[in-house]
Formats: structure tokens, sequence, C-alpha cells
């Protein structure tokens, strides 16, 4: 078996996948053909998740180290930090364009207030922008990973099934069992759902990534059909918009469970066929976390450039927006990784007397 210290870029090719997978899920078709994109995408974030968690053991098995954890803490909050930083400007340059009379003092008071605090810290709900809720999720991750560090027990991460089976019942089969999915409003309206706790949509799938990596070498023994797996990962996604029709809109399904648990087999078993300069890998590898943080701005930009252009309701715009975002979101990210690697380099320089 290969050497775990040795890079398997098939989990950077699982990323890029999913990095384009979250694009598509905010920027898709119109009518049914959108829905179905939609919900075959649902993959993504547990895949970001899993990956997390996977790369949170070490080769022997263990939590890696505290001061590795605290870095990757430190990691997740530079990144809150500078998708915040960006909304903020952007969100401030964004409505004083729409409205000249816009203003932030009253803006922030709409934004900010004590049942959207509490939404942030109980469900890293964000005040605005809420794709971001990733992050603080996984943020959480990593803290309760910080309390166990190299104690925690087996049987937590063996009880990742458990978690999936509370979001299913609380996201997805809540009206079939009459089982209410929110705690009593804080204020007004402002549901806590119970399903966003990060313990059922994060958790779950970090456990996940933890148990495949601690089982790997037994998993990495039974060698699975190329064929097999790609026949589970459609039952998965066909079983996944069954659950969409039958029960309602959730952010994922079992089949969905199932798909990215046959994506996962695979990039255990054949990720030495992944080379570093496949389009996807780079995009996995280089890119991701900026398309995250920026995908959503650029479609908005994208939305008010066709309305100024009388474009939106064409249908020539409907079916292409989903590729113009992904490109420019792309772009963007290929030029902030190049001007961030190059201020490193530049930094490291001067850090160590270079010329």
């Amino acid at each position: 078996m290969e050497s775990i210290k040795k890079r398997n870029y098939g989990f950077d090719w699982l990323k890029g996948v999913a990095c384009i997978a979250v694009v598509l899920i905010h920027y898709n078709l119109p009518d049914q053909a959108g829905i179905i994109m939609k919900t075959l995408c649902r993959f993504a974030v547990p895949v970001f998740f899993m990956v997390s968690g996977f790369f949170t053991l070490s080769g022997d098995g263990n939590v890696c180290s505290r001061d590795k954890l605290f870095a990757k803490i430190r990691h997740i909050l530079c990144l809150v930090a500078g998708a915040a930083f960006f909304h903020l400007i952007f969100c401030v340059v964004w409505n004083k364009v729409m409205d000249p009379g816009w203003s932030i003092a009253e803006y922030s008071r709409t934004v900010i207030n004590l049942p959207k605090i509490i939404k942030l810290l109980v469900t890293n709900d964000p005040l605005v922008y809420s794709h971001l809720w990733f992050l603080l999720a996984l943020l959480y991750c990593y803290i309760l990973m910080i309390l166990f560090e190299r104690r925690y027990p087996a049987v937590l991460v063996n009880m990742f099934p458990v978690f999936l089976l509370g979001f299913l019942i609380f996201a997805l089969w809540k009206n079939v069992l009459h089982i209410p999915s929110a705690s009593i409003p804080l204020m007004s309206d402002a549901y806590l759902m119970l399903f966003n706790l990060f313990i059922f949509r994060a958790l779950p799938f970090f456990l996940a990534g933890m148990w495949l990596r601690k089982n790997r070498e037994m998993i990495c023994s039974h060698k699975f059909s190329r064929n097999g797996l790609i026949i589970l990962f459609i039952f998965g996604e066909a079983l996944a918009l069954l659950e969409r029709n039958v029960f309602c809109e959730a952010q994922f399904y079992l089949g969905t469970f199932i798909a990215v648990g046959a994506m996962f087999l695979y990039v255990l078993n054949g990720g030495h066929e992944f080379k570093e300069d496949n389009f996807l890998v780079c995009i996995g590898k280089d890119l991701s976390m900026y398309v995250y943080v920026l995908h959503i701005a650029v479609g908005k930009v994208c939305d008010l450039i066709a309305a100024k252009g009388f474009l939106e309701d064409r249908t020539m715009f409907l079916y292409s927006k989903m590729v113009i975002v992904l490109s420019f979101s792309l772009m963007f990210a290929y030029c902030l990784f190049h001007l961030n690697k190059k201020m490193t380099k530049k930094k490291n320089l001067k850090r160590f007397g270079g010329s």
C-alpha cells in the first residue's frame, strides 16, 4: 500500500468536483431541470466535511497533534475573517449602487440583532450570506476535536450513522414522522431549525471522514469494482431524486450519503490515477475555497448586468448563467490564488533575508 504521506490527488479531485457542484447548487438551470441539478449536486458539502475529517487523523489513526488542530482553527478563523471582510465591502458597494440613499447604520440595525446572533452561535447561520455557514460549522468540528485530542473515543466516530439519521429525521422525514423540526422561536419568527445544528449537518460527515481514515487499510484491502462504485453513485443520486419528490427539499438525502460514500471509496482505491495537473485537481487544491467565498457575489453582479441589459428573462441567459458564474468565479479565484502566492513568497523572502 502507498505511503499515507504521499499526496493522494484523488482528494483534490473530489474537492474540485464538489467546488463546481456548490456553484451549481446556487446557480443552475431554470424550472424542473434546476431542481434536478440542485438535488444531484447535494454531495458537495458532505465531500468537503469528509475530506476535512479524513485529514484530522494522523497516519497512526490518532487525532493529529494539538498544535496542528490549533493551526487548522487559526486557518479557518482567517478564512472567516477574510470572507466577512470581502462580503462587508461587497455589501456596502452593492447596496449603494442599488440605492444611493442606503444607510449602513440602518441596515446594520436590521441585520445585527439578538435572535440572529444566537442563530449564528447555535446553528452557524451567518448574519448575511448564509452560504458561509460551512466555515463556522467546520470550526466547531475542529474545536470538538481539541476537546478530545488524542483521547477521542472510538465510539464517537463509529456513531456517525446515528448523527446522519438525526439529520434525516429532523430535515427530511419530519412531515412523515410528525416531528417538529424547529425549536420555540427566540423572538417573533426567528426559529432555530434543529437540523441546522452542526452535530447533524456537519459533524456526521466529519466523523465519517475520520472513520474512513481510521479504517483505510481495511478498506484498501478490498478491491472494489470501479464500475460497481459508479453504479452505486448513480443509484445514490437516483434515490436522492426520488426522496426529493416523495418528501421535501432538503440539504442532503439518504441517497446523497450513498453517492458520497461511493465517491470516497473510489478515491481510496484509485486515487493514484489522478495527476497533479488534472483540471479538477487544480481547482480542488488551489481554487475551491476562493470560489466558495466569491461565487455568490459573482452571481449577483451577473444578475445586475443581465437586468441592465434586459437579459434576465432571456432563455439563453437563464440556461448559460451557471456557466458564466462558474467561469468568472474560477477566473477571479485563479487571480486571487496567484496574488496570495506571490505575496506569501515576498513575505517569506523578507522573513529569511532573501532578495
